[in-house]
């Protein structure tokens, strides 16, 4: 994940989490390096397990990743770089997305795998 300002610069992020936060929530998972805060350690284009997200996915259930930023700021874009670990698991990743900020809807759509 990728968020830039109006000034082309990377906004500077305070937190990340998620809920559910990752798979380690799962009783057959405890230290699974896939955790929420690799969708911005700045390594986007792997597939590293040590720079991937995986969280369970549950049918009727929303899946949700709240960012805060250490300032205000007035952002430009949103850059996701999808679930990419190779073809085998290419049905995992996001599709159907919402995106708010500052609780106002800006993006509901598709987005690629």
């Amino acid at each position: 994940l990728e968020v830039f300002t109006v000034a082309g610069r990377l906004a500077r992020v305070a937190q990340v989490t998620a809920d559910p936060a990752d798979i380690n929530v799962l009783p057959e998972y405890n230290k699974d390096p896939r955790v929420v805060t690799n969708l911005l350690d700045k390594v986007n284009r792997t597939r590293d397990d040590m720079h991937l997200w995986l969280t369970p996915f549950t049918e009727g259930k929303h899946h949700r990743i709240h960012v805060s930023f250490q300032q205000r700021e007035t952002l430009a874009m949103i850059r996701i770089w999808n679930y990419n670990k190779s073809r085998i698991h290419s049905y995992r990743g996001a599709k159907d997305m919402r995106i708010t900020l500052d609780d106002q809807l800006i993006f509901q759509g598709e987005i690629a795998r």
